[in-house]
């Protein structure tokens, strides 16, 4: 296996140019030196995973979308957090800059569509940060942002957002959100105020965005189950046959970016499925270590990251590949980081004797 495995990691590091390949491998080395300086929280889950992520490059193969995917999704996140948090020190000021840096994202998405033909019911953009998944995305963590936070006119920002998600014309981030707040009722045994307010404007729009697009959201979803064409029933296809192939290499996987190649799907390069993509392409193995790298940073986390943890765990088992997990790992590794830079204060201020 390991006579397999360095041939195609070569065949994907010869494509890089020279000087591209320099910088990733300076960029991981840089990301290496920075997590072992952060002893206390973040090093030893984000080093395992670094580790087992280059142990599967070696094992299964990579090729230049599997780099990229994982710099996208891991490195760049990690080094980004790791300069803001040396300028933001509180994460409630990151939080709130992050609500209002959203509200401002959706304001420029207003002036950016209301020239287009069809700019509330139709798709005008599918990919990029204003494609329909980003976009609900993002207004779907401003829903969370809002409900955790102190705002003076939070049920406005609640509207705002979940408008925002029902304008996005994709399920996921609005399945996600629905999901999430049912988690966060069982885990408080009740329904606050916020809450109520909270299930009434989703189950509101649901209902409003189903009238005005014929049901889109209802029968999408109901296409999940059967052997249709719509974008649905295709995931299902890919479910099905991703599982399978699992159990064709189940320790290490088929490798990080060939997930088309080992399932014969040329349609698309993923899954659409964060867990079966990381157990499909890096095995049981690098499953166990991202798994390690979630659980030890969520540890102590406050309750905001912990429920966009929970949103963005269910929004990725509809969309998106591992790149997208930057999403969510720039908000750990922040909190994180800046958890230890608290701790790590509070140690030289009050020494142990």
């Amino acid at each position: 296996m390991l006579a397999l495995g360095y041939p195609r990691l070569q065949d994907a590091l010869q494509e890089l140019y020279p000087f591209w390949h320099f910088a990733e491998i300076i960029v991981l080395a840089a990301a290496f030196l920075v997590s072992f300086t952060l002893y206390r929280t973040i090093l030893n889950p984000f080093a395992i995973l670094l580790a087992s992520a280059v142990a599967i490059f070696v094992i299964s193969g990579v090729n230049i979308y599997g780099l990229q995917k994982f710099f996208s999704g891991y490195i760049s996140p990690f080094l980004l957090a790791f300069i803001l948090s040396r300028v933001v020190k509180s994460p409630e000021v990151f939080f709130k800059g992050l609500t209002f840096a959203i509200i401002a994202f959706f304001l420029f998405a207003v002036i950016k569509k209301a020239g287009l033909p069809d700019p509330f019911l139709g798709r005008s953009e599918y990919y990029g940060i204003f494609g329909p998944i980003t976009f609900g995305w993002l207004m779907g963590l401003g829903v969370i942002l809002v409900f955790f936070g102190r705002y003076k006119y939070a049920p406005l920002f609640y509207v705002l957002f979940a408008f925002g998600v029902f304008w996005s014309m994709s399920k996921g981030p609005l399945i996600a959100l629905v999901l999430t707040a049912i988690v966060y009722a069982i885990r408080r045994r009740g329904l606050g105020e916020n809450l109520i307010l909270y299930f009434f404007v989703l189950f509101g729009g649901v209902l409003a965005l189903n009238y005005l697009s014929e049901y889109r959201v209802v029968s999408n979803f109901a296409a999940t189950f059967s052997n249709g064409d719509s974008p649905d029933s295709v995931r299902a296809y890919f479910y099905s046959t991703t599982i399978q192939q699992i159990f064709q290499s189940p320790l290490f996987g088929g490798g990080v970016g060939h997930w088309s190649e080992f399932t014969g799907i040329s349609s698309h390069f993923y899954v659409h499925n964060s867990i079966l993509e990381i157990i499909s392409e890096g095995g049981i193995f690098l499953f166990l270590a991202f798994s390690f790298f979630v659980i030890f940073s969520l540890r102590g986390a406050s309750d905001s990251c912990r429920y966009i943890f929970i949103f963005f765990f269910f929004a990725l088992l509809f969309s998106g590949d591992l790149s997208y997990h930057r999403y969510i790992t720039f908000i750990l590794f922040f909190e994180n980081i800046n958890r230890t830079a608290r701790a790590d204060s509070l140690y030289k201020s009050y020494p142990l004797r």
